[in-house]
């Protein structure tokens, strides 16, 4: 199996992360949901599925996370390295 070091766009992976420590990930579709104490463990756990998923895959995985604090476009690595994605949005 090859891997790569780039991120590709699919498939679209989407977080929604909540106060309550509540979130959902949906890859490719695929809905997970998690309940954690905070918002900040729910983030560590997203990140850690996230991971998982591009270990899986053999590359990274773009996302698009969104919490009470705003949106932000991701690059998250099979190590667990998060990454700011600074590709424009196709237009």
């Amino acid at each position: 199996m090859s891997t790569t070091t780039e991120a590709a766009t699919w498939p679209r992976v989407e977080a929604m992360l909540n106060d309550d420590g509540t979130a959902e990930v949906s890859i490719g579709g695929a809905v997970h949901p998690i309940a954690a104490p905070s918002v900040e463990e729910a983030r560590v756990q997203v990140v850690a599925l996230l991971a998982n998923k591009a270990t899986q895959l053999g590359r990274p995985l773009r996302a698009i996370t969104r919490d009470p604090d705003g949106q932000w476009p991701l690059i998250i690595h099979g190590d667990g390295t998060v990454e700011e994605d600074t590709t424009p949005e196709p237009t």
